[in-house]
């Protein structure tokens, strides 16, 4: 048996113990495993959650959500800004971005109201100008927490593969480039995406704005200025523009006599921005004979130096 003074002298540590057990269990029981709180309001948590792709950074839910359904509301009941919890701990923070609003603050923001259906919300990411922030929706202690919970979904990755300067007329101020780009499936199940080879190049350009050049100060900065269709009906997205990537397969697409006005002679900076689907798929259409359609967007970098 142990004397009053050593009974004293482990009884702190103890009662520690049991107090940050207490807590600690409190905290995953209001905010879950893995949770989205803003102030005091837990808004959701994995149990509300589908799954999450992180190649988009979209969160499929269970049930549709107020922040599409009633984005007015929802910034009325859910004020200031968001933060990322694992187990009630705060893994990073953001803030809400209204559509009504144009300014925009460096780090992640949540777009409200949301564009990919009434049951998903994407988390996004505004880098500063001087680069020097982490994009925080990648932390590692998050992806491992969604594989043990079966949430996370890898989705697609993109890669540029060549770039080349067909022609580059400083007199006509015209130049066509022609790129190469890959598409991956690093996830478990199949995608169905939008093929430039089925839309043609005008109809993908509707959903993409393509290759983007830009001097790394951003002085010099290009875009496609040629010809894009709208479909018809506008708001759609037809099977017969999409092509079945199976889960660990890639394809590659060539886009052609891509029209940009002349480029000066220098090093780029090229972005190349892969469009899936959005809101013109409705949640009872996503699902196809043999695998889903993917939602989203995805962003690869490149360079090129232009002589």
């Amino acid at each position: 048996m142990l004397k009053p003074d050593k009974m004293k002298k482990h009884s702190f540590p103890v009662i520690l113990i049991l107090l940050v057990t207490i807590v600690t269990s409190c905290n995953k029981e209001k905010y879950g495993t893995f949770s989205v709180s803003v102030g005091d309001k837990v808004w959701i948590t994995d149990t509300d959650i589908d799954f999450y792709d992180f190649s988009s950074q979209l969160v499929y839910l269970k049930h549709d959500n107020l922040l599409s359904i009633d984005p007015e509301e929802f910034l009325k009941t859910y004020q200031g800004p968001f933060s990322v919890l694992l187990g009630g701990e705060e893994i990073y923070n953001g803030n809400f971005q209204p559509g009504y609003s144009s300014a925009m603050y460096p780090g992640a923001y949540i777009p409200v109201p949301g564009f990919y259906g009434k049951d998903i919300f994407s988390i996004s990411y505004l880098k500063p100008p001087d680069g020097k922030m982490n994009d925080p929706r990648y932390d590692s202690r998050i992806i491992s927490t969604l594989k043990r919970i079966n949430l996370y979904h890898a989705g697609l990755s993109c890669t540029i593969d060549d770039i080349k300067v067909i022609d580059n007329d400083q007199v006509a101020d015209q130049s066509h480039i022609q790129y190469t780009f890959t598409i991956e499936n690093k996830d478990d199940i199949n995608y169905y995406i939008l093929d430039p080879n089925l839309t043609g190049n005008e109809l993908f350009h509707f959903f993409t704005n393509g290759m983007i050049l830009h001097t790394s100060d951003y002085q010099r900065f290009y875009e496609y200025i040629g010809p894009h269709t709208t479909p018809e009906p506008w708001d759609s997205v037809k099977p017969e523009w999409l092509t079945l990537l199976e889960s660990g397969k890639k394809l590659s697409r060539t886009l052609l006599n891509e029209t940009y006005n002349y480029l000066d002679q220098g090093q780029y900076i090229c972005k190349f921005t892969y469009p899936g689907a959005g809101y013109q798929v409705s949640r009872n259409e996503r699902e196809l004979a043999h695998g889903r359609i993917w939602l989203g967007e995805i962003t690869s970098t490149s360079e090129i130096t232009i002589e």
